[in-house]
């Protein structure tokens, strides 16, 4: 149903995980059930499949989610820098829970689905007020710790490319995960695996649905096993191809010395200097002499002075053409919440990109 339980909207907190757990467990007690129950689905509904996960309930047996949330702060936050949903985002589920019933619903729907206005404010204040990931609120809503816990088969996909359920937490996520894993990782925004334009697939392949079919077939019905790789993931080339993990299982670190430097926040969270490009320090390696491949999250590690309290500190990494023009691979930002001499460590977003010599 649409608003017909009782009780207020958590946002992904213990009451709404809970729910989750009460769905499949009352799903695989029923009489035509086979016991086994499959959760599936995108961006929130793919949030509800890691709830589901953590939770551990009776007869949960397979889990597809497609560019899901893994913690609702990083939702909203980076390290304590706002995105612009921190306001937008707490609002809009206020109102989904605001929504009436229709004239022909039974009554009992009716009633469970009056708003309760009691919880809104707190609600609200909550996820928009509290930037501190260490807070209980937060913790309550944060799964990354559950995937070393995780014995639920899940198939996962996530896109580099994520300007919505961002990829933050997504790779330490597959990692850590214990259960028995598959994933998509590709070039594509937020897309669920199947979505086309045109006859054009959005993730440029057109396996989707086979492959979710012999991974729920498996899982849910005793059919043979797939074969399929654990990762399967797309080049900035569109190149697909198998891993056995990600970042590959023979990918080397490689570490540089950054240019020192200042520069000034604005504070407006889009870049320093009001949204001007080339504000900042650069560091930029000598041309390539062969061809590389970036595949990995990087992680910048900063001394910094700070003058003032609550200064963001962003990090960009950028594939250089020799004409000059750049392309963005992967991004961080940090809050430096004292003043003074202090290290931040960010850990960018997920990339996999060949870059030519």
């Amino acid at each position: 149903g649409f608003g017909g339980s009782g009780g207020c909207n958590d946002w992904g907190g213990p009451v709404e995980q809970g729910g989750v757990k009460s769905a499949v467990e009352w799903a695989a007690a029923q009489p035509w059930s086979t016991g086994k129950v499959g959760l599936f689905g995108k961006s929130y509904d793919g949030w509800t499949g890691l709830m589901g996960i953590a939770q551990h309930p009776k007869g949960l047996a397979a889990v597809l989610s497609m560019e899901p949330v893994y913690s609702g702060y990083r939702y909203l936050y980076s390290d304590g820098v706002r995105f612009v949903n921190s306001v937008s985002t707490p609002a809009l589920f206020q109102a989904y829970d605001v929504t009436s019933s229709s004239v022909n619903d039974t009554p009992q729907y009716q009633v469970s689905a009056a708003p309760e206005a009691y919880c809104y404010a707190p609600n609200y204040a909550q996820q928009a007020g509290l930037d501190d990931p260490t807070t209980a609120f937060w913790k309550a809503r944060d799964l990354l710790p559950s995937a070393n816990k995780a014995t639920t088969p899940l198939f996962l996909t996530q896109g580099f490319l994520e300007d919505n359920t961002k990829p933050d937490g997504a790779f330490t996520y597959f990692r850590d995960y214990a259960g028995p894993k598959h994933a998509w990782f590709g070039q594509h925004e937020h897309v669920r695996g199947y979505d086309a334009t045109n006859g054009v697939r959005a993730n440029g392949r057109t396996q989707f649905i086979a492959e979710a079919n012999r991974f729920l077939d498996h899982w849910l019905k005793g059919a043979a096993a797939t074969g399929d790789p654990t990762v399967e993931v797309q080049d900035g080339d569109g190149h697909w191809r198998g891993e056995k993990a990600w970042p590959p299982a023979d990918s080397k670190g490689l570490r540089t010395n950054l240019a020192t430097g200042g520069f000034a926040d604005d504070g407006n969270n889009n870049g320093s200097g009001g949204g001007t490009e080339g504000e900042g320090i650069w560091s930029i390696s000598q041309p390539l002499r062969r061809t590389a491949h970036y595949a990995g999250e990087a992680v910048v590690r900063a001394t910094v002075n700070a003058p003032a309290p609550r200064a963001n500190l962003v990090a960009n990494t950028y594939d250089i053409a020799p004409d000059g023009g750049a392309v963005l691979l992967g991004r961080a930002a940090t809050l430096l919440r004292g003043t003074g001499v202090q290290t931040a460590t960010l850990t960018l977003y997920g990339q996999d990109w060949v870059m030519p010599a």
